[in-house]
C-alpha cells in the first residue's frame, strides 16, 4: 500500500527536519531569520511545486516527488535550512498527490489523507527531543530501503471523482482560512502541563490521533457530523485547557479538520491535488508568521474553534451532497 510508506517517509522526513532545525540551525545567531527560510521553503513553495507536479504525467511522477524530496531533506539537514525545506515541500507534494490517487483509485473517501498526513507530527516531536543525541546519516538505509518499497509498488494513475458543485473560490477560501487558523492556534496557544517528554508526548500523540480519527470518521458518518462534533468538542476542551485531560481532548478534536479540509477541496479541484496540497499548506506557512514575529493574535482556541465551525459547516454541506 503506497500511503502506508508515504507515512512512513512523512515520519522519516519531518523527523530529520526536527533534528537539523534544532540540533544546528536554530543553535545560533539568526536563528529567527533561518527558520523563517526553512518554513517559507518547506511550505510556501509546495503550491508552485504542486502546480507544476499536476502538469506533469505519469504514474510514479508522485513517488518520484517523495523520494527526492527524501533525498534532498538528508542533504539538507547538513547544508541549508533551505535544502532541507525544499526537500521537505518536494516530499509532500509527491507524497500528497500519491496518497490522494490511491485513496480515490481504492474508493477510501478521504480516509488515507489523515494516515499519510499524522505520522509528520510524532516525526517532528522525535526529531527535536533527539536532536542532540543522534545522527541523521544513520537514517539513510532506513530511507533507501522504504524509498525502494515505495517505487517498487503498484502506482494508480489518477481515478477522478466527479467535482462537487459549488462555489468553488468560497470553498477554497474557507478551507484556506480554517488551515490559517489551525495553524495560528496551535502556535498561540499553550497548555502549563505540557512539559516534559511524556507530557509532551501525550499532546503530539493526540494530534496524530486526531488526523487519522478526522479522515476515517468523516468517510465512515459524514463530514457535517464530523465537523461540527469536532469543532464543538475542540471548543469546550479549550476552554477547560488548563486542565490535562480537557487539554488533550481540544488537541485531539481541532486536528481532525486537518484531512477535513484537503478532502473538501481536493473534491472540489480533482485535477489539481497538487495546488490543492500546496495552497493548504501555504496556509499552515502563513499562521505560522504573526507568531514568529511576536504578534500573536488575541484568540483563543475556543474562538478559533467556533470560527472554524462557522467557516467549514457549510463546506462540509456540500461535499455530503456529494
Amino acid at each position: 500500500m503506497a500511503t502506508g510508506f508515504y507515512a512512513l517517509l512523512h515520519f522519516l522526513v519531518d523527523g530529520v527536519c526536527a533534528w537539523a532545525m534544532y540540533g544546528g540551525f536554530l543553535a545560533g545567531s539568526g536563528s529567527l531569520s533561518q527558520m523563517l527560510v526553512y518554513n517559507f521553503c518547506a511550505f510556501a513553495l509546495q503550491l508552485p511545486l504542486g502546480i507544476i507536479a499536476d502538469r506533469l504525467e505519469g504514474r510514479k511522477v508522485p513517488a518520484l516527488f517523495a523520494l527526492l524530496g527524501t533525498a534532498l531533506t538528508l542533504a539538507g539537514a547538513v547544508t541549508h535550512p533551505a535544502v532541507l525545506g525544499l526537500g521537505n515541500a518536494l516530499f509532500h507534494v509527491g507524497g500528497g498527490i500519491g496518497t490522494i490517487r490511491e485513496d480515490w483509485s481504492r474508493d477510501w473517501k478521504g480516509r488515507a489523507l489523515g494516515i499519510f498526513v499524522a505520522p509528520g507530527a510524532l516525526g517532528l516531536f522525535l526529531g527535536g527531543q533527539l536532536a542532540e543525541a543522534a545522527s541523521p546519516w544513520l537514517l539513510i538505509p532506513l530511507g533507501i530501503g522504504m524509498g525502494l518499497l515505495l517505487w517498487r509498488t503498484p502506482h494508480p494513475m489518477e481515478s477522478q471523482p466527479q467535482p462537487v458543485r459549488c462555489n468553488g473560490v468560497l470553498l477554497a477560501l474557507s478551507c484556506f482560512l480554517v488551515v490559517v487558523l489551525r495553524s495560528h492556534v496551535g502556535m498561540a496557544v499553550s497548555f502549563p502541563w505540557k512539559s516534559g517528554f511524556w507530557m509532551g508526548l501525550l499532546a503530539v500523540l493526540m494530534v496524530v490521533l486526531g488526523k487519522m480519527a478526522g479522515g476515517l470518521l468523516a468517510a465512515r458518518f459524514s463530514m457535517m457530523w464530523v465537523t461540527a462534533a469536532s469543532l464543538v468538542l475542540a471548543g469546550a476542551g479549550y476552554l477547560l485547557g488548563d486542565i490535562p485531560v480537557f487539554g488533550l481532548l481540544a488537541l485531539l478534536c481541532f486536528n481532525m479538520t486537518m484531512p477535513l479540509t484537503l478532502y473538501a477541496l481536493v473534491r472540489r479541484f480533482p485535477k489539481n491535488p497538487g495546488a490543492v496540497f500546496g495552497l493548504l499548506t501555504f496556509g499552515l506557512f502563513l499562521g505560522f508568521l504573526p507568531t514568529a514575529y511576536g504578534y500573536e493574535l488575541s484568540l483563543s482556541g475556543s474562538l478559533g474553534c467556533l470560527l472554524s465551525l462557522a467557516l467549514l459547516l457549510p463546506v462540509a454541506k456540500a461535499v455530503d451532497r456529494h
